[in-house]
């Protein structure tokens, strides 16, 4: 895209919590040193469905590339919200 990128503010939801409301497994990872156990738990558990929600950093200094949605360049043509 010629170093031209967009990213957008949404609110955080706690997709975790939600499927476990819906009565399924939910189970959240921020820490790399633990998304190996939780994988392998959640795949011994074969009684029901489980969502496993990887957290994803939230500084744009540590998102590659690094992005700022305040800086975007929108031209004749392209699609908005």
């Amino acid at each position: 895209m010629g170093g031209r990128y967009q990213a957008a503010d949404v609110s955080e939801i706690d997709n975790a919590a939600v499927a476990r409301a819906m009565g399924v497994a939910g189970i959240r990872v921020e820490d790399p040193e633990q998304l190996g156990t939780a994988v392998a738990a959640r795949m011994a558990e074969r009684d029901r469905p489980t969502v496993l929600v990887v957290a994803a950093a939230r500084d744009p200094g540590q998102m590659l590339p690094a992005v700022d949605n305040r800086t975007i360049e929108i031209r004749q043509g392209d699609r908005v919200a």
